[in-house]
């Protein structure tokens, strides 16, 4: 039998302290020639560079692409290509082809069939880049270079202009000029040049001809024609441009070869830091819309990527002699779910409804697998007999839908949950299950009775749970569950541990049915625990977080909002509110329309909340689309500023630009009580009908709702000294400018009109303004008017900027003249972090509103690092992707967000965070894909619109506190408990089972800051430190018999990665120096991991 061979990626996450070094010197290539291919001095080197731009499925699906069928859509046949290419190549070995291939999976494949090791990344259709890829292409994959045709239109005709197209991207500054890849942005996309195009099905070819005899010879006007542009892409025009020509050398060519000869030239490149986040390629064309679209086939490639880990693991722990490799059926399908028209939701729909099948598939044949490698797993007497029992998996438990916990628990025989833990270490979660039965009781491993709350099914899941299951499955489900069972499970280390439960003889239980409560006061409290939440009753909408452990008291306010490409109307709609109490979890469930519901739930023990919304079907019946986003707004003082992770890995920081448009829509939305948004009431719509990613805004969105500036909301603590500053502030600026000004007036009365004061036309309007705040605040000492003060000067804060000359002094006033005088001058993310080491912050500006940036009174407007931005969308130029949170923070808290799936957010407005959840659209966006995005489930003939559920997590911690939660809890969310059901008799199956095992040495488990095969990190100070993994105890039960350290695709090893290293223009004497395991002992096998780090080996057992 051939020894086991396991993959293992170890990730340490945590960015440490940044320190100066020297700057490095940088060895010239010995020679220029490259794979056979020579570039020839002093002539002009042109590399033609054949390549396919194969769709693994867009407007057609991967297998009709392939085979050349449903050619009525697109005639494209990859075969053909293949065939042909491969017979091209045989003829001329000069001859060069580019293909792409999915990074681990492909790699391999390639390594195995060809023997060979790919050096560049070929990634010319995505649309944008993020600076962590580039980070993981370079410095773990090994790559040399990367090369990419889609970046910002206006970035890119700047760095045309300067001849800057090519650069030294760092996509990391903990690791510096050690992550750097040499990158490459085409000058005209991925199409070739007008004139040389030659696809056979191209009407306006222009062959070249270069038999004189022809009266159509025209090789000398060709070759001219391609001098001028220095490309060249026919086999006859480069004999003569390089035999008779003379001007020109031209060779067949590859990405890798371009790149020796660039080394060669040993000249300095720019060096590129931030992202290409986000992409526009026209005026008004950002492609930030992708970002949300097809929102369930985003959670469905989420869940599956987890799932696939966690089965892997226990493939791995079984062993192959047993069941095989069962987790192969998912490998292909989750590959090509990664191509750039799949995850991204860009392709049609039918290539869509494709992809999911395969997933489908795939994802039972595992599960399959995972149910007969389980009972191999926890099998007491070490065989494989699975027979014995028979587990079962419930994918759709999120609609209440699973037939294993919904029988009848009879006495004879429990229910049997085990629950698999894939992170290493320890962890405790809750879980809940559908049942039909509220006398049961739930017991650990150990026998020990645990408390178990019960929770009513509510009508939207039991609603949902009938159309899904039927659509979906086919199966009529006439009777939904009745009760949701909580209870709390604690699992070792990559282990597992089982409950049972049972029904209850009435003795010895601790179970409570939760129970409705009625709201009795103005405010209803919720929170089992330390953390707590308070609503409005007659609003039912959120008012406050506050937690009494950490000092945590942060007024803010949740509604839904919806964009879109044409007007809507405003409808008053009441939040309708119900709160459920119970020990383990208190549940707020509120009602925003007919097609938006929300469950907000606060577990005890948890410092954070969980809000499940359910959204759809979005109504289009006004022939208006919609793009639905939560929105969260709170009184923090944000500067503009916020953060998205990238990748999962570094959170990159935002700031946001303002334009002349952004300042006009923005006063309109505050200028009367007529655009107000009422409580529970829908905005007006103000962006973006597509599905690639116009977001294209007509009129700004409609300020947040704000508390009526009555009783409501209001409390007796004194209005915070801090908004007195700021209307101090505001009152200074806005009278040290010339009051005859009509702009300054109408900015004015924007004030006076929020606060509901006269305007200063009216006669008994008084002088000064903040003679009438001072009376209205003693009048109101209440939050819910701080809130509105706020966003008032917030939405004036752009247009008054444009009232400012560049020389005007900035009354003294610096970081911003909306900054409280109580908080610090240092936020996160400047010196402030000296001391402790905060999320791995890359600073990527993108635009400035304040008046006053910086200590010296420079104005600072629409700044991004490497280049200059005009703003032309406010909002959708100011969308990001998120793959794992957001926040925002100010001198006094963290505001976090986590998402369960790949979303758009963004923070249009200081205090504010807003994330896109679910989109419906109308009309095509005219990029190719020739339909809307518009998503349907059929059942019985009748079609509605796609209802989404999903998960947000938030917490908020005091400024600094918030990089652990978002790193640790971001793991849980990305891998969760593995939960798998039978029925037996307890003590018969304890008999012949392991009820709980870590797999893991006992009393071991891997430091916080460390993950196993993920790309997930943390950040916090006290990880910010060498992590030490020994294998030998993670791997307990097994023994290592070899170990090789490989790049993170398992194709080469790592000492034999050949890095280039590039000389690079400006001072480098900034470059860290990046903390580093060092090499493995093949005897003590302790393996060492720096911040951020990640280590992949090979070994064997």
């Amino acid at each position: 039998m051939a020894p086991a061979l396991l993959l293992l990626r170890l990730l340490a996450l945590i960015a440490t302290a940044r320190e100066a070094c020297a700057a490095r010197a940088f060895a010239a290539a010995s020679n220029a020639t490259a794979h056979g291919a020579t570039v020839v001095a002093g002539k002009l080197n042109v590399h033609l560079v054949p390549h396919s731009h194969d769709d693994v499925g867009w407007l057609k699906t991967v297998d009709q692409y392939y085979v050349g069928s449903n050619n009525s859509i697109q005639g494209a046949c990859v075969m053909n290509t293949l065939d042909s290419v491969v017979d091209a190549l045989a003829r001329d070995p000069a001859r060069k082809f580019v293909v792409v291939e999915q990074t681990t999976l492909g790699h391999r494949m390639i390594k195995k069939q060809f023997n060979k090791t790919p050096r560049a990344g070929w990634q010319i259709d995505p649309f944008g880049h993020s600076a962590v890829q580039a980070y993981l292409l370079g410095a773990e994959l090994g790559f040399d270079s990367l090369h990419f045709a889609r970046i910002d239109y206006q970035d890119k005709e700047k760095r045309k202009a300067g001849k800057g197209l090519e650069v030294i991207w760092r996509g990391s500054r903990t690791f510096g000029s050690s992550s750097q890849i040499f990158t490459n942005v085409f000058p005209v996309d991925y199409s070739p040049p007008d004139g040389f195009g030659f696809e056979v099905l191209d009407e306006n070819i222009l062959p070249v001809q270069d038999d004189m005899l022809m009266f159509d010879y025209n090789v000398e006007e060709r070759v001219n024609d391609f001098v001028v542009a220095a490309i060249e892409q026919f086999t006859r025009a480069i004999n003569y441009a390089s035999f008779k020509d003379g001007r020109v050398h031209a060779l067949y060519s590859t990405p890798s070869i371009y790149t020796d000869a660039k080394h060669f030239s040993n000249i300095s490149w720019p060096v590129k830091y931030d992202d290409d986040f986000p992409y526009a390629d026209s005026k008004n064309s950002y492609w930030t819309g992708y970002y949300t679209s097809r929102p369930t086939f985003k959670r469905y490639v989420r869940v599956l990527s987890g799932y696939y880990l966690a089965a892997r693991q226990i493939e791995f722990l079984v062993g192959r002699s047993f069941l095989g490799m069962f987790t192969t059926s998912l490998e292909d399908p989750m590959a090509i779910a990664q191509h750039h028209d799949a995850v991204s939701g860009t392709a049609k729909q039918h290539t869509t409804d494709d992809y999911s099948k395969r997933l489908a598939l795939g994802a039972s044949k595992v599960e399959k697998g995972v149910n007969v490698a389980l009972t191999c797993l926890l099998s007491s007497n070490g065989t494989c007999a699975p027979s014995v029992q028979k587990f079962s998996q419930c994918p759709l438990l999120n609609i209440s839908y699973c037939p294993s916990t919904e029988e009848t628990v009879s006495g004879a025989k429990n229910l049997v949950v085990v629950v698999y833990n894939p992170l290493g270490r320890e962890r405790s979660d809750f879980i809940q299950i559908p049942v039909n039965d509220e006398n049961l009781v739930v017991k650990s491993s150990d026998g020990t009775i645990i408390e178990s709350q019960l929770v009513e099914v509510d009508n939207v899941t039991r609603n949902l749970r009938k159309v899904y299951v039927k659509a979906y499955l086919g199966i009529t489900t006439n009777k939904p569950p009745m009760y949701w069972l909580l209870f709390q499970a604690s699992v070792p280390p990559m282990g597992w541990n089982s409950y049972y439960i049972s029904r209850s003889t009435g003795s010895n239980s601790i179970r409570y049915v939760a129970t409705m409560v009625s709201p009795r006061n103005d405010t209803v409290e919720v929170g089992p625990g330390s953390l707590k939440l308070s609503f409005s009753s007659a609003s039912g909408q959120l008012e406050r977080i506050f937690n009494s452990v950490s000092g945590v008291d942060l007024p803010i306010q949740q509604s839904f909002f919806w964009y879109s490409s044409n007007q809507g109307d405003i409808v008053d709609a009441q939040v309708l509110l119900s709160v459920i109490h119970g020990p383990l979890v208190h549940e707020v469930h509120q009602q925003f329309g007919p097609w938006i519901n929300q469950i907000t739930r606060l577990y005890k023990n948890k410092e954070h909340a969980e809000v499940e919304y359910t959204i759809g079907p979005i109504p289009i019946d006004d022939d208006v689309g919609k793009e639905v986003i939560t929105r969260l707004t709170t009184n923090m003082v944000t500067n503009s500023t916020f953060y998205t992770d990238s990748n999962g890995r570094d959170f990159l920081k935002r700031r946001r630009g303002s334009s002349t448009a952004e300042c006009e829509e923005s006063t309109k939305a505050v200028a009367g009580v007529g655009h107000e948004i009422k409580r529970g009431a829908k905005p007006p719509s103000p962006t973006a009908e597509a599905r690639r990613g116009f977001m294209k805004v007509q009129s700004g969105p409609n300020e947040a709702p704000i508390p009526e500036s009555g009783a409501e909301g209001s409390s007796s603590r004194p209005l915070a000294e801090e908004v007195l500053g700021e209307l101090l502030r505001v009152e200074d600026r806005l009278w040290a400018l010339d009051v005859e000004d009509s702009s300054l007036c109408a900015a004015i009365d924007l004030v006076r009109d929020h606060l509901g004061i006269p305007r200063s036309g009216d006669s008994s309007a008084p002088t000064s303004l903040m003679t009438l705040i001072v009376g209205r605040i003693r009048e109101l000492e209440a939050d819910a008017f701080r809130l509105r003060v706020h966003h008032a000067l917030v939405a004036i804060g752009p247009c008054l900027d444009d009232l400012i000359k560049q020389d005007q002094e900035c009354l003294g006033h610096t970081n911003g003249w909306l900054r409280p005088p109580s908080a610090s001058a240092t936020t996160s993310g400047s010196s402030g972090r000296e001391g402790r080491a905060d999320d791995e912050v890359d600073t990527l500006e993108t635009g400035d509103r304040s008046g006053c940036e910086n200590d010296t009174g420079t104005t600072v407007r629409n700044y991004r690092e490497d280049w200059d931005l005009e703003v032309t969308e406010p909002v959708a130029g100011n969308y990001y992707p998120v793959n794992l949170g957001v926040y925002v923070a100010d001198g006094k808290y963290e505001l976090s967000v986590l998402v369960d799936r790949a979303v758009g957010a963004s923070s249009i407005q200081d205090g504010q965070l807003e994330i896109m959840l679910h989109r419906r659209v109308i009309r095509d966006d005219d990029k190719g894909v020739d339909e809307p995005l518009g998503e349907v489930v059929c059942l019985d003939g009748s079609c509605k619109g796609l209802t989404v559920r999903g998960t947000y997590y938030v917490k908020v911690d005091k400024i600094g506190h918030g990089a652990h939660w978002r790193r640790t809890y971001g793991q849980q969310v990305y891998s969760p408990y593995l939960l798998a059901f039978t029925h037996e008799d307890e003590t018969s199956w304890k008999s012949y089972n392991v009820a709980k095992q870590s797999t893991m040495d006992e009393n071991y488990s891997l430091p916080d800051n460390v993950a196993i095969i993920t790309l997930q990190d943390l950040e916090d100070a006290q990880y910010s430190v060498i992590a030490k993994v020994e294998l030998r105890r993670v791997f307990g039960k097994r023994t290592i018999k070899e170990l090789a350290e490989t790049n993170l695709s398992a194709n080469q090893k790592k000492s034999e990665m050949k890095k280039l290293n590039w000389r690079v223009l400006g001072n480098d004497k900034s470059d860290p120096i990046p903390l580093k395991g060092g090499p493995v002992d093949s005897q003590a096998l302790v393996v060492e991991l720096g911040p951020m780090e990640i280590r992949t080996f090979l070994l064997k057992f």
